[in-house]
């Protein structure tokens, strides 16, 4: 689409580019009027419909404060009718309805069942009267005005805990509001009466019938409009037993009046409508709803709560009724954008076309410079000084026509001096061929000789670093026998020195054996000595007779004792002699091998130092390898950077030939350029 759109003519692209955007701004326009329009009639209708809801909820509220005034005055006259007020007599009883029940009792007597008063007042007002006793925790209708459907009187019947006003009741506080009774909206007020003690023992009600001021409000109401088709309605609020209930609505039938709003759904599916059932609250409210002929359309809802009346007040419409203005003025602008668009595009194409004619001419011109044509020449024209982009493009094509032309004429002079040039170039690069040759032959037998040169001087190197290492190894080897040597030599110093400590524990030994020789013959005097006592004892006791006896027995051990004593010390002397012989033979034994130890120290300290002489001449002899290996590497290194050189000369003599071809082969391509940049000369007509 893009391409074909790209090759149609400039001025065609130009005004279809102007049009569409014409049409997008034409149409923005129109979008953002209406839109604007419909937004602005939207608010101004919903102001205005707040309004007339404010107004109307105003008034309905009058009324119901009206009315409200009326029954208050109405239940402070019934209050009057009991001047003395009311006593609750709770040790007498009285049966009422088959239930027995105090006595509530004015100055006239008991109430229960006496209908004079509330009959009286109704008379008088035409509202009706019910007075509540206390019994329990809830209250009973004793008398009563009120009439049910069928002409009855209702009374008999409890309030009951559910009633909106028990809590209030209860605790002694006034209550007021509407309730359905007996099919008829009455506005109701109840008034608590105390004893003497605070204790609520009654109430008294007053009612008024509201249902023909209702009546006038829904004929009210029925009658407002909202728009073209939008109405009035109400729903009662949350402060109602039954919140949600549609009390007022001019398109339901009776029945369906009583229909739950919260209930209903809306054209998507949804119950939006719950929000509009709360108590002092008022709002805006869109929703989706179908109408009689099946449409969906957008509808607006306003509403507000009315005070008293216990409901809320709505006010609600299709929305594109408030917008039909907006409508019509978008139905108005459209053909008049339109009309001016053909006229736009009708004096666009003429002026486009008028003043881009020049581009046929210039094109023509194009295409003749592109086939070789530089002879045309532009009839003379004095736009010299126009600011006109066509005519200075003009200006610009002649000018670019004569730049070719003389560029041609120096391209065909360059040509020629290039032929020339590469024809010189090609000459020299010949002789500087074959100079390149030879030096590279010589190059080439250089390296060979080099090369032989650093083979040997590598084999020099490679046998003087073994020799060195061989040299290393036997040091390493002679440096670990003197390290043995070493450790043997400690050795046996150390078994030298402890087979002297053993010879002087010998010695030691044998001292201290003939200290005990020496104990050994005390014993022995002292034992000999013992038995020489326990014979003279023996023979005292003897002669002691038979009071001498047992002292006789004991020295007999004793003298027994006495000779063991001996016996041993004898035994134990010679076991003595004979230790202490073994022990200096020992001894002896020990200062020879002393001996022989010093004399393996001093053969391990001869060997120890033939060793170090042989290790002192393995590394004069390793040094030397070492000398003569670094300078094999050396020279080594000297004939290897020398091979390098010879080689990097004839990589450098290799490049050379390779430029050299290049440039032989440049000056070929030079002149096969000269020849083509002729040729293409020659299409050119200058």
């Amino acid at each position: 689409m893009l391409k074909a759109y790209h090759r149609l003519p400039l001025a065609m692209q130009l005004n279809m580019a102007t049009l569409l955007v014409l049409v997008i701004v034409f149409t923005g326009l129109i979008v953002m009027i209406n839109t604007r329009v419909s937004s602005d009639l939207e608010h101004l209708t919903t102001q205005h419909i707040k309004d007339d809801l404010q107004l109307t909820t105003d008034f309905l509220e009058t009324t119901y404060n009206a009315t409200r005034h009326e029954v208050e005055a109405g239940g402070q006259r019934f209050i009057q009718q009991f001047p003395e007020g009311l006593t609750l007599n709770r040790q007498n009883t009285l049966d009422f309805n088959g239930q027995q029940i105090p006595v509530l009792s004015d100055e006239n007597g008991p109430l229960a069942q006496n209908f004079s008063k509330p009959d009286e007042f109704t008379s008088m007002t035409g509202d009706s009267a019910t007075i509540f006793q206390r019994v329990g925790d809830d209250f009973l209708r004793i008398s009563t005005s009120l009439r049910k459907q069928d002409g009855s009187r209702a009374y008999g019947t409890w309030l009951g805990k559910q009633h909106p006003g028990y809590e209030k009741l209860i605790s002694g506080q006034r209550y007021e509001g509407l309730a359905m009774l007996f099919g008829k909206l009455t506005l109701s007020a109840y008034e608590p009466v105390k004893d003497n003690n605070g204790d609520v023992i009654a109430v008294l009600y007053v009612g008024s019938d509201v249902s023909a001021v209702f009546d006038e409000i829904k004929t009210s109401l029925g009658k407002l409009k909202v728009g073209d088709t939008g109405y009035y309605y109400a729903v009662a609020n949350e402060k109602q037993k039954k919140p949600g209930l549609i009390l007022v609505h001019p398109t339901l039938a009776q029945g369906q009046e009583a229909a739950d709003i919260r209930q209903i759904k809306d054209a998507n599916g949804n119950q939006p409508f719950g929000v509009m059932t709360k108590a002092n609250t008022s709002g805006v409210l869109d929703y989706p709803w179908q109408d009689a002929n099946g449409q969906v359309r957008q509808k607006m809802a306003v509403y507000q709560s009315v005070e008293g009346w216990n409901m809320n007040l709505v006010a609600g419409s299709y929305v594109d009724e408030f917008t039909a203005a907006s409508r019509e003025l978008r139905n108005l602008l459209m053909p008049l954008m339109l009309g001016a668009l053909i006229l736009l595009g009708l004096l666009l194409a003429w002026l486009l076309r008028s003043r881009l004619k020049p581009l046929q001419a210039l094109t023509a011109h194009a295409q003749a410079m592109g086939a070789g044509d530089l002879t045309r020449r532009p009839a003379p024209d004095d736009q010299t000084d126009s600011r006109n982009e066509l005519h200075r493009l003009q200006l610009a094509m002649y000018s670019m026509a004569d730049g070719l032309r003389e560029l041609i004429d120096n391209l065909q002079a360059a040509g020629q001096g290039l032929r020339h040039s590469a024809e010189s170039m090609s000459s020299s690069v010949t002789g500087v061929s074959n100079t390149a040759d030879q030096q590279s032959q010589a190059t080439t037998q250089a390296a060979g000789t080099i090369e032989e040169l650093t083979a040997s001087v590598s084999e020099i190197a490679q046998n003087a670093e073994e020799a060195q290492q061989t040299a290393g190894e036997c040091m390493d080897t002679a440096q670990n026998s003197r390290i043995h040597m070493q450790e043997i030599l400690s050795n046996i110093n150390q078994f030298a020195e402890q087979i002297r400590n053993s010879s002087t524990t010998m010695q030691q030994v044998a001292e201290r054996s003939n200290a005990v020789g020496q104990v050994m013959d005390v014993i022995s005097d002292v034992a000999e000595q013992t038995n020489l006592l326990a014979l003279n004892a023996a023979i005292e006791a003897a002669r002691a007779g038979e009071h001498g006896r047992g002292f006789a027995v004991v020295a007999d051990e004793v003298r027994q004792l006495a000779q063991r004593t001996q016996t041993a010390t004898t035994d134990i002397r010679k076991l003595m002699d004979e230790l202490r012989g073994d022990i200096l033979q020992a001894a002896e034994l020990m200062r020879t091998g002393e001996s022989g130890t010093a004399a393996m120290v001093d053969q391990v300290n001869e060997a120890e130092g033939t060793l170090d002489s042989i290790i002192n001449g393995i590394q004069n002899v390793n040094e030397r390898n070492h000398s003569v290996a670094v300078a094999s590497r050396q020279q080594a290194e000297a004939t290897n950077e020398i091979s390098d050189s010879i080689a990097h000369i004839d990589y450098q003599a290799q490049e050379t030939r390779q430029q050299i071809d290049a440039s032989t082969e440049a000056s070929h391509q030079v002149l096969m350029l000269c020849d083509d940049l002729e040729q293409q000369i020659q299409r050119f007509k200058i």
